[in-house]
């Protein structure tokens, strides 16, 4: 249903009488994501992507808080994590690109601990890696956090959580040096990404 211009979803759509596995939803003209939207559909992934979505209400995704694995909002204008998100307990890829974001809760995606695989917060406003938010994410092996506004790196940055990362985007951000064993805790590292900072010193060691 993607490329229309639908503006809402009724609620229990569909009549509660398919089920629907992959629903993509993306370039319509939703601004909000109303209660019960998905109800009765037993969705797996959704796609919501180039959206003007500024508002999910608490109980959007009720009924498949449980099996929902794939959210796409990319290029949408959420300023905050709306807190129908965080009530997702299996969530393995959500992607949040594009979005107004300036800053992510510390515990915001606590839910999410023993699922994340995959995030993407990239041209967003943050201004550093929301550590203290993803220190529960030890599972996750990708972040795109590139396009924002990202000064600095921190060698704690990435402890606790860090350890099965293998991408790491960081392209286009206003980093300007890399300290001494910044990336020690990215042991399974495979993809890293800083093109396009003002990098003007790279410790030996880093």
């Amino acid at each position: 249903l993607s490329e229309n211009f639908l503006r809402a979803l009724p609620r229990e759509p569909f009549n509660n009488s398919i089920y629907i596995r992959d629903l993509n939803l993306a370039s319509n003209d939703f601004a909000v994501v109303s209660e019960n939207s998905f109800a009765g559909l037993d969705c797996r992934r959704i796609i919501l992507s180039y959206n003007q979505i500024d508002r999910i209400e608490d109980n959007a995704f009720q009924n498949i808080t449980h099996i929902l694995e794939y959210l796409d909002l990319d290029h949408n204008l959420l300023k905050n994590i709306p807190d129908a998100i965080l009530k997702l307990h299996a969530i393995k890829y959500l992607y949040l690109s594009f979005n107004l974001l300036s800053k992510i809760p510390d515990g915001a995606l606590e839910n999410f601990q023993g699922s994340l695989r995959a995030l993407s917060l990239a041209g967003n406003r943050l201004t550093k890696i929301p550590s203290d938010t993803l220190k529960n994410c030890s599972s996750m092996s990708y972040l795109n956090i590139g396009f924002n506004q990202i000064y600095e790196l921190n060698k704690d940055d990435f402890a606790s959580w860090g350890s099965n990362i293998q991408t790491l985007i960081l392209n286009n951000n206003r980093i300007t040096n890399l300290r001494k064993q910044i990336f020690v805790d990215l042991q399974k590292i495979q993809d890293l990404r800083l093109n396009f900072n003002p990098l003007r010193f790279i410790d030996a060691d880093a």
